[in-house]
């Protein structure tokens, strides 16, 4: 069935993803991107600029458009950069949140949030957070996250919150650790990777493929569309050397401490993944063919 879709945030890595997949798979579709930059154009796509954190903007440009379903994923997702501009994080992450749930509660329109793993940064770091647990952030972002998210949760019907985690790869990814590993491997340099920090890393594709069958099979509540596996960054580093036959002497140990991160981390954060199996059976493809696709997309 053909969709009417709006997508916030569009030109961001994990938007253009989505526009990219869409465009393959559901080629009918219409999308409607509004974010504060232009995304590359595609077939059936239209752009209008917005900034989500304006309230009447934001209500005016959904009502106008009536779409089926809104995925929301403008924000500001750089947890260091959140850290040092928690006003800003606010804004953007919970107020810009907040208008869109409230222009999708006018007609009752579906909302597909994005969230992050790093709601759970400071609980039990040895198992699987559950869908329905209880959020402990440590850090302004996931703060905003869980502001976030009670806020669709209370003054919504239909929405999906959908829990995501370290991104990668599609059309605009410009940013991740793999780009950054990929890039630097590329010049024959080496890189620091912690050995204490590890977390799913999912490519964006695979997460946009995800939303696209949430949104056709109505399956309302908490999701969490991550590859499976818990990667610590230095194996992912060391995986990036093997595949792109580099001396893995370029992969330098190190630690949360020695990067001077602004923003809290775990040493592990791994998220349950029950519900998306429940439902779909098979879980998302590895952070392994995440990888080959990514260095693929880079040939």
């Amino acid at each position: 069935m053909a969709m009417r879709l709006v997508v916030t945030g569009g030109s961001g890595l994990l938007g253009s993803a989505l526009i990219r997949i869409i465009g393959e798979i559901k080629p009918d579709w219409q999308v409607a991107c509004l974010s504060r930059h232009e995304p590359k154009r595609t077939k059936g796509l239209t752009w209008k600029p917005l900034d989500v954190s304006d309230l009447d903007s934001t209500r005016r440009l959904i009502a106008k458009i009536n779409p089926d379903a809104v995925v929301h994923l403008a924000a500001i997702a750089r947890p260091d950069i959140c850290e040092k501009n928690p006003d800003e994080a606010f804004r953007v992450n919970f107020i810009g949140t907040r208008n869109v749930v409230l222009a999708c509660d006018r007609f009752d329109t579906e909302l597909l949030f994005v969230s992050s793993d790093q709601v759970f940064y400071q609980g039990n770091q040895d198992k699987a957070h559950d869908e329905w647990e209880t959020p402990h952030p440590a850090n302004v972002y996931g703060e905003t996250k869980v502001l976030a998210e009670n806020f669709v949760r209370s003054h919504l019907r239909r929405y999906w919150i959908v829990r995501v985690a370290k991104l990668f790869g599609g059309p605009n990814d410009t940013f991740s650790f793999i780009h950054n590993v990929h890039q630097t491997f590329s010049r024959g340099e080496p890189i620091l990777a912690a050995t204490d920090w590890a977390a799913h890393a999912t490519h964006g594709l695979f997460a946009g493929r995800a939303f696209i069958e949430l949104l056709e099979k109505k399956t309302y509540g908490i999701y969490h569309a991550v590859s499976p596996g818990v990667p610590n960054y230095f194996e992912i580093a060391g995986y990036l050397a093997g595949k792109m036959g580099v001396s893995p002497g370029l992969v330098k140990a190190s630690s949360r401490k020695e990067l001077g991160l602004a923003a809290g981390r775990p040493a592990r954060c791994e998220l349950s993944i029950k519900m998306w199996e429940q439902d779909f059976g098979s879980p998302l493809p590895g952070w392994k063919e995440g990888i080959d696709l990514f260095l693929a997309e880079r040939r």
